[in-house]
């Protein structure tokens, strides 16, 4: 969805992000259809009939055409004090931002793990989404291992290698194996097992790559090295892929753990392994499960069509009985005298307090400061801009 050409210096400004990447996309195809972001989007059949007319006549598309000049801003506005601060943070080991693609889980996280290291001390800052995007957040590269973040006295920053990391486990999984059953021989009273165990190894489950985020989450949580560590996970339309593990990964322990088993002392190794994998995986279910040691942020945009998205995760968070927080609205437009970008704000606004009732959850506005926010001084500044929705849920100091 692309913004419509404004006088609107905040208009201007969301173009120019959107520029770069049509850009991209003509040159790896050349036609690239562009439709207009609409304040509310087209409901019931007559009006979606009306929505494909106008798409497939190419208007659009040549109205939206960019500029030579159009690009991202150069700076962050500096945000104004906000109206409501929003209530802090609660004092959690684990932070989960998570929602949809495209909602900015990343920048909030990020923005979050920045002014907690300053308060409160050394914080671990997780990707646990195979499309990382912390590194361009932070303006800091990243690996597989946790790194100090430049200019800062302890925020520690790690994007997963998910298919690396399971490759190295599957590797060291299949040298136990290999230690218990010893050389392959033919005829062999244990042929069975072998084979087994190889295609437990060769087809795990779909989701068992998230063992590596959730390995890294509980040695975090277990070694007590950092104060608080943020999540930023993979997109989540109906459902958080690592929240899903424990359950598969346990049964899949479960069944090489009876194989080694059954070969009694030449087990040991394997069997032990797994037990204490097992073990990880139950103490990684507690502690999303205690609201004193995790809690759930979930971001969304103000869009009309965002809200039963969100609402969705929170439902399904529910039924999990996990902790949610609260919810974030990313990207709310500033108050403006331009009347159509003025009218969008009181229409993010409105679809904000249908969400936060609708949701049942208070709900925290991240206003828009101009580009994406990047490097530590614009992250901090993007975080003390967030304010509460309602008095009511902006009562205590501002994290």
């Amino acid at each position: 969805m692309i913004e419509e050409k404004s006088t609107s210096r905040e208009v201007g400004n969301r173009r120019g992000l959107q520029a770069p990447h049509v850009r991209k996309y003509q040159t790896i195809h050349p036609k690239v259809d562009l439709i207009q972001r609409r304040i509310v989007g087209p409901r019931g059949l007559d009006e979606v009939k009306k929505f494909g007319r106008e798409w497939a006549s190419g208007k659009e598309t040549k109205a939206l055409q960019f500029a030579p000049a159009e690009a991202p801003p150069a700076l962050v506005r500096a945000p104004s004090m906000p109206p409501i601060a929003a209530p802090p943070l609660p004092p959690t080991r684990f932070i989960f931002f998570v929602g949809g693609g495209g909602v900015g889980k990343s920048s909030c996280a990020a923005a979050a793990a920045v002014t907690l290291t300053e308060k409160e001390g050394p914080v671990l800052l997780i990707s646990a989404d195979p499309t990382h995007s912390l590194s361009d957040v932070l303006l800091s590269k990243l690996t597989d291992t946790e790194t100090q973040v430049k200019g800062t006295k302890g925020l520690y920053a790690r994007e997963i290698d998910f298919p690396l990391w399971f490759a190295n486990y599957r590797k060291k999984l299949r040298d136990l194996a290999d230690g218990m059953f010893g050389p392959e021989v033919k005829g062999e009273p244990f042929a069975l097992d072998r084979e087994l165990l190889r295609n437990l190894f060769d087809f795990a489950p779909v989701g068992m790559d998230e063992l590596a985020a959730m390995t890294a989450l509980t040695d975090a949580l277990v070694q007590e090295r950092f104060k608080r560590i943020v999540i930023d996970p993979a997109p989540s339309a109906t459902y958080v892929r690592i929240l899903e593990l424990p359950a598969v990964a346990k049964a899949w322990f479960d069944a090489i753990l009876k194989v080694a088993q059954k070969q009694k002392a030449k087990g040991a190794a394997l069997a032990a392994f797994c037990e204490a994998q097992i073990k990880h995986v139950e103490r990684f279910e507690r502690a999303l499960l205690n609201p004193s040691e995790c809690r759930f942020v979930v971001v969304t945009r103000g869009e009309e069509l965002a809200v039963p998205a969100a609402d969705r995760v929170v439902a399904y968070l529910k039924a999990k009985n996990l902790p949610v927080e609260r919810v974030l609205v990313n990207r709310v437009l500033p108050k403006t005298t331009d009347e159509v970008t003025e009218e969008r704000r009181k229409n993010e606004l409105e679809v904000a307090k249908v969400a936060e009732k609708k949701i049942g959850l208070p709900v925290t506005m991240a206003p828009a400061l101009g580009r994406h926010p990047a490097g530590l001084r614009e992250l901090k500044a993007f975080r003390t801009s967030w304010y509460a929705l309602s008095a009511a849920a902006g009562k205590s100091k501002a994290a």
